[in-house]
């Protein structure tokens, strides 16, 4: 149904001027070929090879610097290293809120184990800066495998590359030096890689762009996180700070291409929104992905939303958004969206959330069969699986289970494994059938859509079968409305008008233009 509003005041236009902050300063000379490296003691006087001036120390060769000079200069104020290679070899701790910029044209490379921290300031990674395609940020994964911490205390941290690494990922380049000596075998390159390190904003936000130039035969991952030695790597912040995580995999054209590849990780807020994104090449590589979840992962936040994302759109055979693969624990008071074409789950999903949707991203419908392991939704208020206008199939496998309504739409849905929704509602909305294989357990089963049902046919656990029909509601630009389930039959009462600034509500109709106010 659409509603016609009347306009009863005129509208003006105002133009609003957003100003932006640089995330780092610009270099004051070019750098060409020359790799600092930040060590504990030994390294080279001011002067000798490298210069101070205006907040950034530039080489005039290869050298070696020892951290108290990095910490020294932080006292002035934010500090940039700028070089075409970076090496972190000991640990940086600052007792100032002023900001430390690794800024290089190639790698940046942190050694495992180690601590760099600010107490406020912002701690920003920012390879390929000079916007070339070429240059990684890699923590750990080196002879030393014990846990390594990056820390802001309040502060912002930032990992990406270009000229803003807050908006343009990194971009891998090489094994650059080779990844030795962690058990479970070398990774696989990647433009950002976390190994065995822990990320702690403390109220700052964290932001993490990943990415790849195509690289030939060789196996890429945008973003790879992997841990050894039962150690989790973890990113956490406080207060209202955010976690964002990006990797794009659009341009490498080698087999086994993923966005981001992951094992066990964690990422706690309390306020901040969680979102992690990926993105493939789904036009040629085989075993692309998007994103690949392939260790335990708990995502946690007080009340944040909570959304994990692919998004590739036009996924060909071969190519998968989000893969699922090992058990995924999700629990905020806000909501949870996964969002890809293309889904596939292996490892149980549990929900602890407010409302939880899994659906596709660039259209209304998944591009295939989305075949569900196990969702635990119990502790939820809602479950929806299949975004509205899904036409392709979905296959529940594994026991679904919500502690609210569930709403399934599909071309088709056959379940296969336990469907529970205890004193509340299931509402199956297709348009090819339902086929049940296993029990539903709800105080009423609705059958929705275009398809042709018998409800007698079906056995509810705790409730009855009906057909209904599902009345939407298009404000025509006002507030949403919300849809309203009525069975065969029946009837139901027309929604409260909805708000539109300017705007008087005069009346739902059933169609677009022209008609009769109901």
């Amino acid at each position: 149904m659409t509603t016609t509003m009347r306009k009863t005041f005129r509208l003006f236009i105002s133009l609003i001027v957003a100003l932006t902050s640089l995330v780092a300063a610009q270099p004051a000379a070019a750098v060409t070929n020359y790799t600092i490296t930040v060590v504990a003691t030994g390294g080279a006087a001011e002067n000798s090879s490298w210069t101070y001036a205006n907040g950034e120390i530039i080489p005039s060769a290869t050298v070696s610097i020892n951290a108290a000079d990095i910490v020294a200069k932080l006292a002035n104020g934010p500090l940039v290293l700028n070089a075409d290679r970076i090496l972190v070899n000991t640990s940086i701790v600052s007792s100032t809120a002023n900001a430390l910029t690794f800024k290089s044209t190639g790698n940046i490379i942190v050694g495992g184990g180690l601590t760099i921290q600010s107490q406020g300031g912002d701690l920003i990674f920012n390879s390929d800066s000079d916007a070339n395609n070429t240059g990684h940020v890699r923590f750990g994964w080196d002879a030393t495998c014990a846990m390594g911490y990056i820390t802001s205390n309040g502060g912002d941290i930032v990992v990406g590359g270009g000229a803003n690494p807050l908006t343009t990922a990194t971009a891998t380049q090489n094994n650059d030096p080779a990844s030795t000596g962690c058990p479970g075998g070398t990774p696989p390159i990647a433009g950002v890689g976390f190994y065995n390190y822990t990320m702690n904003a403390g109220g700052g936000d964290i932001s993490v762009r990943g990415g790849s130039p195509n690289l030939g035969a060789l196996s890429t991952r945008a973003i790879n996180i992997g841990g050894s030695g039962g150690l989790v790597p973890t990113f956490q912040t406080s207060g209202s700070g955010s976690i964002s995580i990006y990797g794009d995999g659009s341009q490498i054209t080698h087999n086994n291409a993923w966005g981001i590849a992951t094992g066990a990780f964690n990422c706690t807020t309390v306020s901040g929104a969680i979102t992690i994104e990926g993105r493939g090449n789904p036009s040629g590589p085989t075993n692309a992905r998007g994103m690949s979840i392939g260790g335990a992962a708990t995502l946690t936040s007080a009340t944040g939303n909570i959304s994990i994302i692919d998004r590739t759109s036009g996924a060909q055979a071969g190519y998968t958004g989000i893969n699922l693969g090992a058990a995924i624990t999700v629990t905020t008071n806000g909501d949870f969206a996964a969002s890809a074409d293309e889904i596939t789950q292996g490892g149980a999903l549990t929900l602890d959330v407010n409302n939880a949707t899994i659906g596709a991203y660039s259209t209304s419908s998944f591009t295939a069969v989305y075949s569900t392991g196990v969702i635990n939704a119990a502790s939820s208020n809602s479950l929806r699986i299949g975004s509205p206008g899904n036409t392709s199939a979905i296959t529940l496998s594994g026991a679904v289970t919500s502690g609210g309504p569930i709403t399934v739409e599909a071309a088709t849905v056959t379940i296969n494994a336990a469907l529970t929704a205890s004193n509340s509602v299931v509402t199956l909305l297709t348009s090819g059938g339902v086929t049940q294989n296993s029990t539903i357990t709800a105080s009423t089963l609705n059958l929705a859509g275009t398809a042709t049902y018998n409800a007698q046919t079906f056995t509810v656990s705790g409730g009855s079968a009906q057909v209904v029909f599902v009345a939407t509601f298009e404000s025509q630009g006002g507030s949403a409305v919300s849809s309203v389930v009525f069975a065969s039959g029946g009837s139901f009462t027309l929604p409260s008008p909805p708000i539109y600034a300017g705007y008087e509500f005069i009346g739902w109709y059933a169609t677009a233009s022209g008609g009769t106010a109901l």
